[in-house]
């Protein structure tokens, strides 16, 4: 009787070991801008962070993280945390001239279970805001409109994105939970017909 254990192979070792390897490099923060840009020397500290963001960040993982998603960014927690509070929503414009406001997912009006599973949701609202992720809007836009459309003989034919946000202000006692969003509309667009028919499985 064999009773020698079972044991990982050592390619499966040597991935797993890089892999904790580079993901906790990745952690690590930022090297002081002045550091970055050549103004300053830096103290031993400071030069191993720029040696993390040239190596790591901008070197060879860059391509075995970024594509997986495994990246993580701590800085959400220092040095301020996000000052404003936003969502996003739709105005469409239906088949038969109706116009309808429908919200982008929020994980706030999501049960506790669904918020692990539609957290992807959140993020995507935070990152694709900016303008340098606008290429993505019309997509977006488009799928906004697909999810929105349950009659094939009455679908959204035209929407206008807009972001709902307001400042967050420091804790008080007095804070107004139900104060004000600010309306912002960021890309109008015609949909798609013959795309939205086609994802939805409808004939036309």
């Amino acid at each position: 009787m064999n009773d020698s254990a079972q044991t990982v192979r050592w390619p499966v070792k040597v991935w797993w070991w890089t892999h904790v390897v580079l993901i906790t490099l990745w952690c690590f923060p930022n090297a002081p801008p002045a550091v970055s840009s050549g103004r300053a020397s830096g103290n031993v500290v400071d030069n191993l962070l720029l040696a993390n963001d040239r190596f790591v960040r901008d070197g060879l993982p860059h391509y075995y993280i970024e594509p997986l998603g495994l990246w993580q960014y701590w800085d959400m927690f220092a040095p301020d945390p996000m000052q404003s509070d936003f969502y996003f929503e739709a105005v469409m414009q239906f088949q038969d001239g109706t116009i309808k406001s429908v919200e982008f997912p929020r994980i706030v009006k999501m049960p506790l279970l669904a918020r692990y599973t539609k957290e992807r949701f959140r993020k995507y609202g935070e990152r694709v805001r900016e303008s340098e992720y606008q290429y993505l809007w019309p997509t977006w836009a488009q799928w906004m409109a697909t999810q929105a459309s349950t009659d094939p003989s009455n679908p959204v034919i035209a929407l206008n994105l807009q972001k709902k946000s307001r400042n967050v202000p420091p804790p008080t006692a007095n804070l107004d939970m139900n104060r004000p969003f600010e309306t912002t509309m960021f890309h109008p667009q015609m949909v798609d017909l013959p795309r939205l028919y086609r994802e939805k499985g409808w004939a036309r």
